[in-house]
């Protein structure tokens, strides 16, 4: 009878941690489709540690040695659980609260984004003179012409701005210089002066045209800082990456 009490207690055991596997085996899989950049990292080793999960599980069975190494291996795999489900949710969330810079900054980095480039664009550490914070970063999904981007915007003082300018220009990005002023720009393309300061809409579309913004870019300002940026900002490129910094307005713009 009691062999009989404790192999029925043992196979609700068990049953718990099958479905514990694969709640998360599946949960992970589905966001390895959502979000493949952060979720590969971890998934090989969150499913070795459910391999020896379940192993661990039915030597314990046996003769009940291995309990400790049981419990620590239970505990590694709820840690990588942990983190393949909390880092989408941080990569997408918090897009006003500097404190989750650093980590959405590594998430989108090493998680989405496996180049080095993006280390040229984004900033390792937000200046002590920062506001208007808004940082948005955007999870990597399996198609092909889908590239996912960050958008961190922000305003600082002229000598952080001036710092900024130096740093890009020591890291070798292409610093974009217009021919023309921009009022011999608007008058080639015959550009309505009223129309450029009363429509929002075609205030951005000259404004990104001049300084070579990309467009998806100035999407994520706010109507106030779309009227602010202005067409003296210093623009550096590499690539689809490039960042912009007006010492007019104090703003700051980083896309990777």
């Amino acid at each position: 009878m009691t062999n009989n009490k404790a192999r029925a207690k043992r196979s609700v055991y068990f049953y718990i941690n099958v479905l514990f596997v694969l709640f998360f085996f599946l949960g992970g899989c589905f966001l390895l489709f959502a979000a493949n950049g952060i979720t590969a990292i971890l998934l090989l080793p969150f499913l070795a540690a459910n391999f020896f999960l379940v192993i661990l599980f039915r030597k314990n069975r046996k003769d009940g040695t291995f309990r400790a190494p049981l419990i620590i291996v239970r505990i590694i795999t709820i840690l990588f659980a942990v983190i393949i489900f909390a880092a989408p949710i941080l990569g997408v969330s918090f897009k006003n609260n500097k404190l989750f810079y650093p980590v959405k900054r590594a998430i989108f980095g090493y998680g989405i984004r496996s180049d080095i480039e993006w280390k040229k664009i984004l900033p390792k550490h937000l200046p002590d003179n920062c506001d208007e914070y808004f940082f948005r970063t955007e999870m990597s999904f399996p198609a092909q012409d889908y590239h996912p981007y960050a958008y961190l915007i922000f305003r600082t003082d002229d000598q952080q701005i001036k710092e900024y300018i130096i740093e890009a220009e020591n890291k070798g990005l292409e610093h974009i210089k217009n021919e023309k002023t921009f009022s011999e720009h608007i008058f080639e393309n015959k550009t309505d002066i009223e129309l450029y300061e009363q429509d929002i809409d075609y205030h951005v579309t000259v404004n990104s045209d001049y300084l070579s913004i990309p467009r998806h870019v100035f999407i994520w300002l706010s109507d106030e800082q779309k009227l602010e940026l202005s067409t003296e900002a210093v623009v550096f490129v590499n690539g689809s990456y490039g960042c912009a910094f007006d010492e007019s307005s104090g703003l700051c713009l980083f896309w990777s």
